[in-house]
This record gives structure tokens, sequence and C-alpha cells, in this order.
């Protein structure tokens, strides 16, 4: 089985799925060579390897925002796109790394929940960005 298949679902779900925010396009996220960043996405809600996995994915989306980029987090993306774009509007600028982290968190989640399918997920979705309204 190629590489890119065991990274799919997280990629899919980076960009926007059904519960979590559009990012990119689907071809984009493709181009970007996701296995190299993804490779354990969503497959453990362990601390430690919540930590990597967030770091790889925000560099992931900062590839897949601005392809070519050597920017590794969407703070320094924004600088860079702000500063060297005259013409460019706060409105089109990608979002910064705190409000990135909860994206990630919470397509960590789903992620984790569309891998272990079958088994019962203990962790609340509270823990993951994700808000309970009365």
């Amino acid at each position: 089985m190629p590489a890119v298949c065991k990274v799919l679902i997280a990629a899919h779900i980076l960009t926007g799925c059904y519960m979590t925010r559009k990012l990119g396009t689907k071809l984009s996220a493709l181009k970007v060579c996701p296995e190299q960043y993804l490779e354990n996405f969503g497959r453990s809600l362990d601390k430690h390897e919540q930590d990597l996995a967030i770091s790889k994915a925000e560099n992931y989306l900062v590839k897949e925002t601005k392809p070519g980029t050597p920017c590794k987090a969407m703070d320094e993306l924004r600088y860079t796109l702000c500063h060297q774009s005259r013409a460019m509007d706060l409105s089109e600028l990608p979002p910064t790394t705190a409000a990135i982290r909860f994206h990630i968190l919470r397509c960590l989640y789903v992620c984790y929940m569309q891998i272990h399918c079958l088994i019962e997920v203990k962790e609340h979705p509270t823990y993951f960005g994700f808000e309970e309204k009365v």
C-alpha cells in the first residue's frame, strides 16, 4: 500500500470535512506530500505524540497554504505574506498559530474517531477544542 494511502484520512480532515473548517483544496493537500508530515496523525491521543503531531500538522498546513514557502509556522507565514504583498487584505491572511492549534486539535480528535471507529473513545471532545452548547 502506498504511504499516501495511510494519511489520506488525516489530509482530508485537516483541509476540511463535515466536522472541520475548510483550509485548502484536496488537490493542494496531496501535492505537499502529506506522508512526510502526517504519518502518525490521529493514531494516538497520547499527550507527547499530540504535541509532535500538532507541530507537524501546522507545518503541513503552512506548506499546503503557500507551497514552496520556507515558513514552518502560521504566524511566520502571516508575517511573510503581509510584508510581501502590498495589496493584501487582513481577511486574506491565514489563521494565527494559536487559532490553527485549535483547528488541528479538533482534526486530531475527528481523525482518531475515524481510525478507531470500532473502539469506544473515552476522551471528551471538549479537551480537543470543541464546545458544549446547551
